[in-house]
């Protein structure tokens, strides 16, 4: 329930930011990092790459 609070609040705040100036300029900044790394070609993709490829298993010692 936290969660659907916690976007409804930063929903409302997108969109009105008058409601909270400095809450809104974090919610861009984060954004646009954000949108920065998944147009990063290294990044997003890196991380489904190594997720999709097959587990190594631990050397035994």
């Amino acid at each position: 329930m936290r969660i659907a609070l916690v976007g409804c609040v930063g929903a409302a705040i997108w969109q009105e930011p008058a409601l909270s100036p400095e809450g809104h300029a974090m919610l861009k900044a984060a954004a646009t990092q954000i949108a920065e790394r998944i147009g990063d070609p290294g990044g997003a993709q890196s991380y489904l790459a190594a997720l999709s490829a097959p587990a190594q298993a631990a050397p035994d010692n």
